[in-house]
Parts: C-alpha cells; sequence; structure tokens
C-alpha cells in the first residue's frame, strides 16, 4: 500500500505512515471462505470487537531505514506487543519524561551506559559513539526506544564515521566565530556590542544545530546540517519543540559533568546516561520537523 500523505511505500495493513505521520483506518479485516459461509449471528459480535482491539494492539510505526548503508537496521519487536512510546507525528510537545527515564528500565543500563562513556573518551573510536547515537535516535523517531539496541563498536564506527566529520566542522567554524568575537571583547569601545552579538549568536547556533541536527540524523544524511532553507522552514514550523529541547539539554549538560566530582567513574557513567537522554530528545524533534519540512 502507499501513504496518501506523502506518496512512499508502506508494509500492507499500516496505520500510520512512519515518515509523514499520517493515520489512516485500520484496514477490515478479510473473511475466509469458512467464516462467509456461516450466516452472521449477534453472538458472533463480541469475537468481532476482540479481533479489532487485537489488530490496534498490533499497530506500531515500522523502523524503516531508507538511506543507503547509514547506520545498521535493528530488528523490529514482537508485532503482537503493544508498545508504551507512540509518539505522533502532529504532536508539537515533548517528551521529557520518557526521555529522562527510559534508560533505566533496561536491566543493564549501568552497563551500558559505563561502555558509552568509555568509549566517548577514547580520540577516533568515539565516533563509534555518534554512529549509537544516531541509530538510537532513529529508532525513538520510529516509535522504539525499548530495549535499546546491543553496541557494535564496528557497525557503529562505520555509520558514525561521516556524522563526525561533519560536525568537526561545524566546531572548526563555530570556534572561528567565537575566537573573532572573544577577540573584539578585548577593545573597551565594540566590548558590549561584542559581548551581546556572542550571546545572540550562541543562542542562534544551539537552536539552529540542536533542529538541523535531528533532522539529519532522521533522514540517514548527515548533509541535511548545510540545506540552511529546509532546516530554516523546519525551524519557522515548528518553533516551540526545538526551544524546548535546547532548553531540556541543560539539565543534560549538568548530568553529563556531575560525574566530575566523582572523578574518572563518575564522569563515564554521567556521560553515558547523557548520550541516552539526548539521543532520546533529539529522535522525538526530528519526527516532529520531519512533518514540517521536504527534505
Amino acid at each position: 500500500m502507499f501513504c496518501t500523505g506523502c506518496g512512499k511505500q508502506l508494509k500492507d495493513g499500516s496505520t500510520q505512515c512512519p515518515y509523514c505521520g499520517k493515520v489512516f483506518k485500520a484496514p477490515k479485516r478479510p473473511t475466509t471462505k469458512k467464516a462467509a459461509a456461516i450466516p452472521a449471528q449477534p453472538a458472533t459480535a463480541a469475537p468481532a470487537k476482540s479481533h479489532k482491539k487485537a489488530a490496534k494492539k498490533r499497530t506500531l510505526p515500522p523502523l524503516v531505514d531508507t538511506s543507503p548503508g547509514s547506520i545498521p537496521r535493528a530488528e523490529a519487536p514482537d508485532p503482537s506487543i503493544e508498545p508504551e512510546f507512540i509518539p505522533r507525528a502532529d504532536d508539537a510537545g515533548i517528551d521529557s519524561s520518557r526521555a529522562f527515564s527510559y534508560i533505566f528500565k533496561e536491566p543493564d543500563w549501568l552497563k551500558k551506559c559505563l561502555l558509552l562513556g568509555l568509549v566517548l573518551i577514547v580520540p577516533v573510536l568515539n565516533f563509534a559513539v555518534v554512529g549509537y547515537f544516531v541509530e538510537l535516535a532513529r529508532r525513538v523517531s520510529n516509535a522504539i526506544d525499548s530495549p535499546v539496541p546491543e553496541f557494535n563498536l564496528g557497525d557503529h564506527w562505520k555509520s558514525g564515521l561521516m556524522y563526525s566529520l561533519v560536525y568537526i566542522l561545524v566546531g572548526l567554524f563555530t570556534g572561528s566565530v567565537l575566537a573573532i568575537l572573544g577577540s573584539l571583547l578585548s577593545i573597551e569601545i565594540i566590548a558590549i556590542f561584542a559581548g551581546l552579538l556572542l550571546f545572540v549568536f550562541l543562542i542562534a547556533f544551539n537552536i539552529y544545530f540542536i533542529a538541523a541536527a535531528s533532522l539529519a540524523i532522521i533522514e540517514g544524511n548527515p548533509w541535511v546540517v548545510f540545506q540552511f532553507p529546509a532546516c530554516f522552514e523546519a525551524i519557522q514550523q515548528s518553533p516551540t519543540p526545538v526551544i524546548v529541547t535546547m532548553f531540556l539539554m541543560i539539565p543534560v549538560m549538568i548530568i553529563a559533568s556531575a560525574g566530575t566530582i566523582l572523578f574518572g567513574i563518575g564522569y563515564i557513567l554521567t556521560s553515558g546516561i547523557a548520550l541516552f537522554i539526548s539521543a532520546h530528545l533529539f529522535g522525538q524533534l526530528g519526527r516532529v520537523m520531519r512533518s514540517h519540512t521536504k527534505l
């Protein structure tokens, strides 16, 4: 079947498009020859409702990776299990409580957080953390946040390499601008103006980067960060979730840095926790923004 909203091909029986979020009416269950031969009776009304309810429980936006070789394809969960987390494409809200708590529902959350935090502090190898972050966010955008995928150093390093290079380029640009504005602060005549300009730049950059990075992750294309017209359009269409996500990143950064009090192992743990929270927020934001723009 095909989506009547965006035209993309979907799995037969889908009730929601994972690309544009359009919701369809649940398809009628075909009757078998045996069922057709038996005349309808009032007593069969109750089983029909139970079938309809069972079909509704199996509704789950599938994880679809349309980008060529961007991230490892994750296995979809058991369709007979009703998911706890079902974001809607038309929902402008960000479920912050879910983002901050889902990782602690994992039986081995401590091990996974420590592993991510440990790899994160190793240069070059930490590209794998970026790849894992991308997979987590894309799964969340498809309503799958539990169980979290297993970390695979080789596969996630390959998928995170290009994203890491793009983010390094963005970092070099940002660092250059900050260096220029910082040097202007030493000039008394324009120090106040330079300080104001620096503040505005930091706010504007954070808003743009959070939004653009979320879109790039959902699209499976890191270069979306540099597609300025599309990113600005998405921000204009959904400014509230972008700003909410930006402010939610403040406690995330506090959590990440809190481990420095306990030195080595403390930072490894808290930085891992912060990565899981950030991935969930970016996945939710990307899903909302994707419904408001076409790349």
